[in-house]
């Protein structure tokens, strides 16, 4: 083998170590996918019906990040920052992170509403979508605790 052979497999070499080194070390850290782009995978697995806790019925409506519809701090929940959210849900006696499920979508307990609302009632964000919000309207719905 000649020089440039010896050259040319050593550097062959490294390379192959530096991508299983990236490899391993890639595998055993958390990706950044975006906390609220793939929400409650686990949920979603076909074996969701484990983690059910409860099945109601409640009445839903839908709310937006607008202070004649919230407070002084619209995009301010109960659990924290909400704006730019689709999974959020205001209800009074959930704890806060409680995962429900209405109409086959996740939501996350992360507000609260005027306390004239009994536990029965489901809020969901819709932050700056008025006419999505009013298309909703009023609905009972059945919704699951999980």
């Amino acid at each position: 083998m000649t020089k440039d052979h010896l050259l040319t497999a050593y550097l062959i070499l490294i390379a192959i170590m530096f991508f299983f080194i990236g490899y391993i070390i890639g595998s055993n850290t958390q990706k950044d996918t975006g906390l609220y782009e793939q929400p409650f995978i686990m949920l979603e697995a076909q074996n969701a019906s484990l983690f059910v806790e409860n099945k109601t019925f409640g009445v839903v409506s839908a709310y937006n990040s607008f202070e004649n519809q919230t407070d002084s701090t619209p995009c301010i929940g109960a659990g924290g920052y909400i704006c730019g959210r689709n999974d959020v849900v205001a209800n009074n006696c959930l704890d806060l992170g409680t995962i429900i499920e209405i109409d086959g979508k996740f939501y996350e307990v992360q507000d609260r509403m005027n306390k004239r609302y009994g536990c029965d009632h489901y809020d969901i964000f819709m932050d700056k979508d008025l006419q999505k919000a009013k298309e909703f309207g009023r609905q009972e719905l059945e919704v699951i605790i999980y």
